[in-house]
């Protein structure tokens, strides 16, 4: 009878530990989705904040349909000027930004330059490239943050370079259709930087991340 009772008491004992056992794999199992989900709702909350540069819900913005949503008639122009040939300048590019219907273009503009054949400033620009880029949301962003260092840089102050006439400028303007009546004679928006360091890529980045990530327009 002991032997019988020692059996029992010993396959109690064995299956109270499975059943603890199942019971810790099942927790663990939890807790692991538990924790993914956590890591992929904190994955779409960076997103969401990714794409939520203001308190849209306080001020009525909607940003489902783009960050240049306000530019409507407007036009966005970021130029940039270089200086590959020294005090006379170099080459110049633009970004044109306008809206056409219900998306966002970008018209890539490249002024070429010949440093050892101009003469004057209204024939030193011997090519001129242009190139049409659809703007999505990723890249109308990426406009944005160009726009919020252009105006860091514009308040910052940098140590002239040994050459003060060298250096590299950076233009943002809107052109409006209403900058012609009677009631504006100023450009809406106009900020305009002198890069000494010849190192601010910003510009750059901008263009080279529109020419190889958004889909180019006939």
């Amino acid at each position: 009878m002991r032997i019988v009772k020692s059996i029992l008491l010993f396959l109690l004992i064995v299956m109270n530990v499975f059943c603890i056992n199942k019971e810790d794999k099942n927790d663990k199992s939890e807790n692991i989705k538990r924790l993914t989900k956590n890591v992929i709702d904190s994955s779409n909350m960076r997103e969401l904040r990714k794409h939520k540069l203001g308190p849209s819900d306080s001020l009525g913005i909607d940003f489902s349909k783009g960050f240049l949503t306000g530019l409507e008639q407007d036009t966005l122009l970021l130029t940039a000027q270089f200086s590959e040939c020294g005090e006379f300048g170099g080459r110049r590019e633009i970004i044109k930004i306008y809206k056409n219907e219900n998306y966002f273009n970008g018209r890539i503009i490249l002024e070429s330059i010949d440093c050892m054949s101009f003469t004057d400033k209204e024939s030193k620009y011997i090519e001129n490239k242009e190139n049409i880029y659809r703007l999505e949301m990723q890249h109308q962003e990426r406009v944005i943050f160009y726009m919020e260092n252009l105006l860091k840089m514009y308040f910052l102050k940098q140590k002239t370079n040994k050459m003060e006439s060298i250096n590299h400028i950076y233009k943002a303007e809107i052109s409006s259709p209403l900058e012609k009546s009677p009631y504006f004679t100023d450009k809406p928006f106009l900020i305009s930087i002198s890069d000494n360091s010849l190192n601010w890529n910003c510009f750059t980045d901008l263009t080279n991340y529109i020419k190889k990530t958004a889909v180019e327009l006939e």
